[in-house]
């Protein structure tokens, strides 16, 4: 907002036959109100509604007659606020109040009080008077019913101004329209001609319209070239698409770089000005460049209008003159600006026509590009294009016409359905669900009996983003990678079972040791219920004792092979629900020997209530004792405490978390991925196979395997399974 010292200039400027006689009366007003109230500085502002601004119109008084601000919006300061309100205000202390502006002023030259009245008549409001005293502003009734008097006077004259200004525009008014009406009934004609002509019509004739239509214009006008100019944003040139010459009169030139020719006009019908002249001497210093074109072009008169369409300038319309002299007057620039706007639009609605049909044929060469089956839905689920690749998918396997373009693709999956298809319920509702939006994508794989045997496929299913709606579904055969997953899980089963075989052969002399001691304790025992036997008098109840350590004993050597069997087993995975508490207490026992041999101590910290995982038990075996034996192996060089394994499990939000920790030296810098990696190893004779093996199996698991080092010594290995259901 303004904040510079109101003088006569800085004042608002009554422009009416009145404006002397109003000045007077607002200038008389300060000066009497200021004498009410001494010292004090009186102004008027006066309003203007539709902007909601007001503007200074008269200051006066002692001891300044002039303010720091000469321009308000409603609601700003004091004055601001009693014109939005159109309520009086009464301030003593303006230090206090919030609402005040410019507190320097005031301070400045002693004033600290306030009274801002509205000038409202005839429920309009007029302005505000307002007075700044140097104390509480304490006036008698007889001096209020004066400045009563005194803001009637002011209403009054700024009602009249306003009336006058209101009459003056109504009458301006009228003579605009009468302006319009006197508008040549020809020049009409001429415009519905040219506006009808491009109505509805096919982008191919638009160019034959343009000839037409440029010929009519100058015939009209009399004119001797009318050109249009298209404005390329690529190369921000205008560039002639279509021109009309009269008779005797050289055609525009193929070739013209306007922007270097004619820089200046360039510049203005950029900027959305019209540029013409009569003769070439009537153009500016700066266009010096354009003048010397025309010169030389033989051009005597020259128009140009830009042509706007949707907020952007599509080209421009240039007529000229080359014979006699010509003066473009408002209203002729106004019509040809409206003759503008019929070709403006013409080549909009060419360029969009042009440009749809560009998409549809690229459209329809990615469609046929694709290897993929692919199909377009609308909202109903009718197939309404299909690329070839389609079309040969199903006269192959026998879906046409079921499945050609415009038939029901819900209706091929229904059918499905009702043939008992395992994947065709699925499929069914997945589309449905794009269709109706309730679904942002589908995607499923599934087999399929074919002519030449069983094929996999994986169907993807997309909302297709127009107005209408539908959907894009592709059909892609995945029965080579679907072979070569297989390939490949068989080939991790093989590697999987072969770490667990040499596992095992390196645990050979521990599993000797475990599976001797029951059989020692067998034939103890055996031997001595031989001799109790043959005692002469045998003693029952103690050969039913031996007896029972005898089985006893088998059990414990039957529970050994058991374990041994089961991570030595070569089937096919098969995921059931385990418990993984359990199954971490079997493998820890398959090790007890070896860790009695070693000298370490395996120390399980389970969570108290059952942990179910869905798995495969020999596989996720297979991993703990991975993870076990890498932690025995790091803590072979310990003494004392760091001899202790520990393996911990507890339940999160939606997994099971297992934690397998050492207190070995840990792990090397920059090697926490790496140790997963397969043929990576640290030990002499290791092969870099056993955490490589972990990783995939964890992952097939739907989990992740990690690890980290610990903060005093050694490294704990992760991996969280999900939660069984």
């Amino acid at each position: 907002m303004s904040a510079q010292p109101s003088s006569q200039a800085d004042r608002f400027s009554l422009s009416t036959p009145n404006r002397d006689a109003v000045d007077t009366v607002l200038a008389r007003v300060v000066r009497e109100a200021a004498a009410l109230v001494r010292p004090s500085v009186v102004a008027v502002w006066i309003a203007d509604e539709t902007a909601r601004s007001l503007k200074l119109g008269a200051v006066g008084g002692d001891p300044a007659g002039r303010l720091p601000i000469t321009a308000l919006s409603f609601g700003q300061g004091g004055v601001g606020w009693v014109a939005a309100t159109r309520e009086a205000l009464e301030v003593d202390d303006v230090f206090a109040d919030l609402r005040f502006l410019g507190r320097h002023w005031w301070r400045s030259h002693g004033l600290s009080s306030f009274l801002g009245l509205p000038l409202v008549l005839e429920d309009r409001l007029l302005g505000v008077l307002s007075l700044n005293g140097s104390r509480p502003l304490r006036m008698t009734e007889g001096e209020r019913d004066r400045l009563a008097g005194l803001i009637n006077q002011a209403a009054t004259a700024l009602l009249g101004t306003r009336l006058d200004a209101e009459t003056a525009a109504q009458r301006q008014e009228g003579a605009a329209r009468r302006a319009a009406l006197a508008m040549p009934l020809q020049f009409e004609e001429l415009l519905v001609r040219l506006s009808s002509t491009f109505v509805r019509l096919p982008s191919h004739e638009v160019e034959t319209a343009f000839a037409t239509s440029l010929q009519q214009l100058g015939h009209f006008l009399e004119l001797d070239r009318v050109t249009l100019y298209r404005f390329s944003r690529d190369a921000q040139e205008f560039v002639v698409v279509h021109s009309w010459s009269g008779p005797g009169v050289m055609p525009v030139p193929p070739r013209v770089t306007v922007s270097q020719e004619f820089p200046w006009s360039v510049s203005q019908l950029l900027r959305e000005q019209a540029v013409g002249f009569s003769h070439p001497e009537e153009l500016p210093v700066e266009a010096f460049r354009d003048a010397e074109t025309f010169r030389r072009r033989g051009v005597r008169s020259n128009l140009a209008i830009p042509m706007m369409a949707g907020a952007r300038i599509l080209g421009c319309l240039a007529v000229a003159t080359l014979t006699v002299e010509r003066v473009w007057p408002d209203e002729l620039v106004q019509r040809l600006r409206l003759v503008g706007e019929v070709f403006a639009n013409a080549l909009a609605q060419k360029e969009a026509d042009d440009n749809l049909r560009e998409s549809e044929l690229a459209k329809s060469a990615i469609l046929a590009s694709l290897s993929s089956h692919v199909a377009v839905l609308d909202r109903e689920g009718q197939i309404v294009t299909a690329n070839e690749s389609w079309m040969r998918f199903a006269r192959a396997n026998g879906w046409l016409p079921q499945a050609g373009v415009g038939t029901s693709y819900l209706d091929v999956w229904r059918r499905a359905v009702g043939d008992d298809a395992t994947h065709a319920r699925d499929v069914l509702a997945g589309i449905e669900a794009v269709l109706d939006g309730s679904g942002a994508s589908f995607a499923l794989e599934y087999p399929s009996r074919v002519a030449g045997g069983e094929r996999w496929f994986t169907i993807s299913v997309v909302p297709l983003r127009v107005p209408k709606g539908g959907a894009v579904v592709s059909h892609t055969d995945i029965t080579e990678r679907k072979l070569a997953e297989l390939e490949a899980q068989r080939s991790r089963h093989e590697l999987a079972h072969f770490t667990r075989v040499s596992t095992i052969g390196a645990l050979a002399a521990s599993l000797a040791h475990e599976l001797n001691q029951p059989l020692t304790g067998i034939l103890a025992n055996a031997q001595a219920a031989m001799r109790l036997m043959e005692a002469g008098s045998p003693d029952l109840a103690e050969i039913r004792s031996i007896l029972s350590d005898i089985v006893d004993d088998d059990k414990r050597a039957r529970e050994v092979i058991r374990r041994l069997r089961s991570l030595l087993r070569k089937d096919a995975a098969q995921f059931s629900l385990l418990d993984l508490n359990g199954l971490i207490r079997d493998v820890a026992k398959l090790l007890s020997s070896d860790t009695i041999i070693r000298n370490i101590a395996v120390r399980l910290e389970l969570d108290p209530d059952p942990l179910f995982v869905n798995g495969d038990s020999v596989q996720v075996q297979q991993v703990v004792l991975n993870l076990l034996l890498n932690a025995m192996e790091a803590i072979a060089e310990c003494v004392g405490d760091g001899r202790t394994i520990v393996v911990r499990t507890k339940i999160e939000v939606e997994t099971v978390h297992v934690s397998v920790q050492d207190a070995g030296m840990g792990l090397q810098q920059g090697t926490e991925q790496l140790v997963f990696e397969p043929f990576y190893t640290t030990k002499p004779s290791g092969l870099g196979m056993g955490l490589a093996v972990s990783k995939s199996i964890i992952e097939a698991h739907g989990g992740r395997i990690w690890a980290t080092d610990n903060a005093l010594r050694g490294a704990t290995f992760h991996f969280p399974l999900p939660v069984g259901v």
